[in-house]
């Protein structure tokens, strides 16, 4: 039986994955997304449905704006993953916490401050999304390998040591290219993570 930090874990690093992707499929991909599920296993639920008739009425009224346009088959409708989501909060849908954290941290450190899209500021918010998930994947690999040396002499994992480990394992883990994030937003996401579990 998986315990909760192994399910936290797992569900961490399934967003990590999806929320850096520029669009979701709405059927296969965005509903078991947004209901905790891997896009990639079983997830034709009695809930599954229920939201799939709330979003195709969504879209179909306006209030979800599509990628590909609601005349799509309904099996290929596209949807931005920051739409859904902000449609999801809006309409009080019982969310992932895992999902809210990482969707918040992209919508306050990349989204939001981009300049309006043009071609070339579209492939460097998608330069950002690749450095955020390039440092949570780099967090992670601290973590698995280093367990005792992120924590103090009490065993609590401290934000100071896990950054001192990044900065030392730079060059394995980033190829040589830091993720081009200020040091700030660094500290911020990684003690953000870290302090979820206190």
């Amino acid at each position: 039986m998986r315990s909760d930090f192994e399910d936290t874990f797992a569900l961490q690093r399934l967003y990590e994955k999806w929320v850096v992707k520029e669009e979701w499929l709405v059927n296969e991909e965005a509903i078991p997304l947004l209901l905790g599920t891997d896009p990639t296993t079983d997830f034709l639920t009695s809930e599954y449905k229920q939201l799939q008739n709330r979003i195709q009425t969504a879209i179909s009224e306006g209030d979800i704006k599509t990628v590909t346009g609601s005349t799509e088959t309904s099996d290929h409708i596209k949807v931005q993953p920051a739409i859904i989501y902000q449609w999801a909060m809006t309409n009080r849908l019982t969310l992932p916490m895992e999902l809210i954290n990482l969707m918040e941290f992209v919508l306050k450190t990349v989204l939001l401050n981009e300049p309006e899209p043009d071609s070339q500021n579209e492939s460097g918010l998608l330069s950002e999304n690749n450095d955020a998930q390039q440092l949570l994947g780099a967090c992670f690999a601290i973590a698995a390998s280093f367990p005792e040396e992120c924590k103090n002499s009490r065993g609590v994992v401290k934000t100071e040591r896990v950054l001192r480990l990044l900065d030392e394992h730079s060059d394995r883990l980033f190829d040589g290219q830091l993720p081009a994030l200020s040091s700030t937003v660094i500290r911020d996401l990684v003690n953000h993570w870290v302090q979820k579990l206190k």
